[in-house]
């Protein structure tokens, strides 16, 4: 739909210069009217600019109409306003103090084809303070989705696209936690990667070995070869890989202190009048730490028997580590370092779904390990450590009365958390 009003006469200038060329032949024969330097040439171009302003002011009609048509139903023209534009003041480099930009203080446009330089006043003081941006997080409720920039993001300077290409060389599986690129230059650790063309998986390196890129979280498809890859050096704002985890995290340096085979028990309550109605989630319980025969430290799933239904009712879960190998001390948080058990949600929260939220009251751990051979952790004849690794003597090697033997080693515990 066009909203302009119409013309009455479309002629310009030169259209009115060219119909009189025309009209030459048949009123003057006798003069060419060819020669620009000509008088009568000079009396038509005239006559054609002086026309053009009458037909400019003659198509201004409908819009005076319209405007007295508005006039007559009481609908007024609102008054001039000044034009307003955003402006932005940078800091020179190495300023460390706030600087006062006051009211009214000039700029101006850059002058252009169409106009001169447009001054601008700002309307009220600015504080310029000498500040750098820390952090850019991006949150998408619908898909319950947090993203985060790729490195270099927040350094100051524009970030150029990669320039190399890359292509998967294996055929990695879903879950697997590592690839084979054809080529890994301009890469390293930390910098997040796109994989295919539609419906892009992130990933984020983890560390790199020889061709082989180590992630820090499972893959979530599998992937032929040739499958493209493109390093990320844009943010775009709702796009990337999704930051966001809902997980409850218990930690004890003791009670998780545990090398062997070993079942965690959970007894799980409700808040009380909170249960009915409650959704069941889609659950993965997990520990931090090393399996026998593999390489580096993870989080390992257990093999669980939830009697809850995800959460959904007050029960109890049972945790079987069935793989030798330590549940690991990690830092999560600063100066916060535990053996840690998690139990994380496996599916979005978006706000597109109802659902119920479970809500409890307290958590109660009983820990029994089945590992065999088990040595205790110190032994005591009266008040002298004794060497457990070696053969020796309970009461030492003449016993007396009221000696005694003390051993210790955490073996089962039930342990109440609020």
């Amino acid at each position: 739909m066009n909203s302009e009003l119409p013309k009455i006469e479309p002629k310009k200038c030169s259209d009115t210069y060219k119909q009189l060329k025309e009209l030459v032949l048949h009123y003057t024969p006798e003069w060419a009217g060819s020669d620009g330097k000509d008088a009568g040439v000079a009396l038509l171009k005239i006559f054609s600019h002086i026309n053009e302003n009458v037909v400019n002011r003659f198509n201004q009609a409908p819009k005076k109409n319209f405007v007295a048509f508005l006039d007559m139903l009481g609908i007024k023209l609102l008054p001039a306003q000044p034009s307003r534009v955003p402006l932005t003041f940078n800091l020179a480099k190495g300023t460390e103090k706030e600087i006062l930009v006051p009211a009214k203080t000039q700029a101006s446009s850059d002058k252009t084809t169409e106009h001169e330089e447009l001054p601008f006043e700002t309307e009220k003081n600015l504080l310029a303070t000498p500040s750098q941006l820390k952090k850019v997080i991006s949150i998408d409720p619908e898909k319950d989705a947090i993203y985060k920039p790729p490195p270099g993001f927040l350094n100051g300077k524009q970030q150029k696209e990669s320039q190399v290409s890359y292509e998967i060389v294996s055929s990695p599986s879903a879950g697997s936690r590592n690839f084979q690129l054809d080529n890994v230059t301009d890469l390293v650790a930390g910098d997040f990667l796109g994989i295919g063309e539609k419906n892009k998986e992130y990933v984020i390196i983890s560390n790199i070995s020889g061709m082989i890129i180590h992630i820090t979280d499972p893959l979530l498809s599998e992937y032929p070869s040739s499958t493209p890859v493109e390093k990320i050096t844009k943010f775009n704002l709702f796009e990337g890989k999704n930051m966001q985890e809902h997980s409850v995290y218990m930690g004890h340096n003791d009670l998780f202190n545990i090398k062997s085979t070993a079942q965690f028990t959970l007894f799980i309550n409700h808040r009380p009048g909170t249960e009915t109605g409650v959704t069941p989630l889609k659950l993965s319980w997990q520990y931090w730490g090393e399996v026998e025969g593999e390489e580096g430290e993870d989080w390992r799933e257990f093999n669980a028997n939830d009697g809850t239904q995800g959460l959904s009712k007050t029960g109890t879960v049972e945790l079987n580590k069935i793989t030798e190998g330590e549940i690991k001390e990690k830092e999560l948080i600063k100066d916060l370092k535990s053996r840690w058990i998690r139990c994380i949600v496996k599916e979005p929260l978006g706000t597109g779904v109802s659902r119920k939220l479970p809500k409890l009251d307290n958590i109660v751990f009983k820990v029994r390990s089945s590992g065999e051979n088990l040595l205790p952790d110190q032994a005591f004849n009266n008040d002298t450590p004794l060497d457990i690794t070696q053969a020796f003597t309970p009461f030492g090697k003449e016993p007396r009365m009221f000696d005694y033997l003390s051993i210790g080693k955490i073996s089962h515990v039930n342990c109440p958390t609020a």
